[in-house]
């Protein structure tokens, strides 16, 4: 069997971790056979990869179409997309962060709120902070297909 998928390189190149990348789900608007539709629209999403938690910001030009073969019973696990609305995080600061990840099944939204607390930004807040969520800042954690940003 033949199945299509999504990933982002990830923009942290540390030594330590080495190249990986972020497999996403399929965007909704998907269509059987043919080509991907384009993402070049979508811009400056910050997101949070679940393995180095290093957030950075990226465009829908850096999504990279594959396509697999396997049988059914190799195929990996959709990650299911999460979106985060944070407040920033720097004292005095009100504006809205807006970051995605993506978890697995086996994972919770707690569990994502959990990772966050690790995580390193290299995006700023529109007032020009570098977020941070060490100090757990109010936010909303929604997950689902709706929360897919490409």
């Amino acid at each position: 069997m033949i199945f299509p998928a999504y990933e982002l390189d990830c923009k942290n190149i540390s030594p330590d971790l080495g190249p990986h990348h972020i497999d996403l789900p399929l965007p909704s608007q998907l269509t059987l056979g043919g080509a991907p539709p384009s993402r070049d629209h979508v811009k400056n999403v910050a997101f949070v990869c679940p393995m180095c938690r290093h957030v950075y910001s990226y465009d829908g030009v850096d999504l990279k179409h594959r396509v697999s073969h396997a049988n059914l019973a190799q195929m990996p696990p959709v990650p299911i997309p999460v979106r985060i609305r944070m407040q920033c995080g720097h004292p005095g600061c009100a504006a809205t962060v807006v970051v995605y990840t993506t978890r697995d099944a086996a994972e919770k939204k707690q569990d994502v709120r959990v990772r966050l607390r690790s995580a390193v930004f290299h995006v700023n807040c529109e007032n020009g902070h570098v977020p941070g969520f060490a100090n757990d800042p109010p936010c909303e954690i929604s997950d689902g297909p709706l929360c897919n940003p490409f």
